[in-house]
């Protein structure tokens, strides 16, 4: 086998193996991806949650199920994000989770710009936020 049909033959095979092992997938419309959270199947955790910390360009942290990953404008719902209140008695102030939703225009999901997220984790289910998530459904 020539040199150019022997690298374009492997390179093919490259790409069918990677795209089946999810680490190369095709965007587009009726794409959807293969885990909660839109990642892909390595790497998830038995201790992993459907949420996802999402940190945007502007330094705002919303955590929520990430939809569309991929896609130019990935959507968040169940969004909650933290939001620092102060006590006007004692003057001290304390980190609060706000679930999005009850705002004035009652959002029921986010539309993200995929160009303004800086990285995206799991959140896990022993930690403080998930803890925070289950305590706020609980109470609705």
């Amino acid at each position: 086998m020539g040199a150019m049909k022997q690298s374009a033959w492997l390179a093919g095979g490259l790409a069918l193996g990677l795209a089946g092992c999810g680490i190369v997938r095709g965007s587009g419309p009726g794409r959807t991806a293969a885990r909660a959270g839109g990642l892909p199947a390595f790497g998830r955790k038995a201790t992993e949650t459907a949420y996802r910390a999402v940190l945007m360009s502007d330094g705002m942290v919303l955590f929520g199920k990430l939809h569309g990953l991929g896609t130019p404008f990935p959507v968040l719902t169940d969004v909650y994000y933290v939001q620092t209140v102060v006590n006007p008695r004692t003057k001290t102030s304390a980190p609060v989770l706000i679930k999005r939703g009850k705002e004035w225009d009652a959002p029921d999901r986010t539309v993200l710009n995929a160009s303004q997220i800086i990285l995206i984790e799991p959140v896990t289910k022993g930690s403080k936020i998930m803890n925070l998530i289950k305590k706020e459904s609980a109470s609705n």
